[in-house]
């Protein structure tokens, strides 16, 4: 039997998302560009390939539970909600990208609540869980990646290794797995 560690949701902020990448969203600084009716904020993307973009669509679980987390060495993948999906999503800091047992403890992974209004930008080797949909029947996202990422993570799901993304299940490798906890109600807005 696997051991179940809760992970409380948390709402997302830039301060507290910093250390996983950024939020894409309206800030309270100056705008990277303001004319005509459009103010604008730009966000640090990188990609080491060819950009991808795509439609995501993630199915509502009623279980919020995983065990599975992922991490991409050569894209700051992006998630940008389409018609106002709120979701949650679990991160852990990047670690030593040339150290594969270099991987987050339990202490280290934290759950937001993405509300719909704004998306994330993930730091190149953050570690990520899935998306997990805050409402039935399912979360949109336009998602921006790398296409020698998608490529390879479609390889690495069937049982062959990776260069770019590294896959842990902590359930496989150390018993464990995790559950989403709501302690402020976020989900239930």
């Amino acid at each position: 039997m696997s051991d179940l560690i809760d992970i409380p949701i948390e709402p997302l902020t830039p301060e507290a998302f910093a250390p996983f990448g950024q939020v894409i969203g309206a800030r309270n600084e100056p705008p990277l560009f303001q004319g005509g009716n459009a103010t604008t904020w730009g966000v640090d993307f990188e990609i080491d390939g060819t950009m991808e973009l795509h439609f995501a669509r993630f199915d509502y679980q009623p279980v919020l539970e995983f065990s599975l987390v992922e991490r991409h060495f050569a894209v700051t993948q992006s998630f940008i909600p389409l018609n106002n999906d709120a979701s949650v999503t679990v991160f852990a800091a990047p670690t030593d990208p040339n150290d594969p047992a270099a991987i987050p403890t339990t202490r280290d992974f934290r759950a937001f609540y993405i509300d719909g209004a704004q998306g994330v930008m993930m730091w190149k080797g953050t570690w990520h869980s899935s998306r997990f949909p805050a409402r039935q029947p399912a979360a949109t996202f336009a998602f921006l990646t790398d296409a020698r990422t998608t490529a390879e993570l479609t390889e690495m799901l069937a049982g062959k290794p990776g260069t770019l993304t590294q896959l842990v299940d902590y359930e496989k490798e150390y018993g464990q797995r995790f559950r989403l906890t709501d302690p402020q109600g976020l989900m239930a807005g």
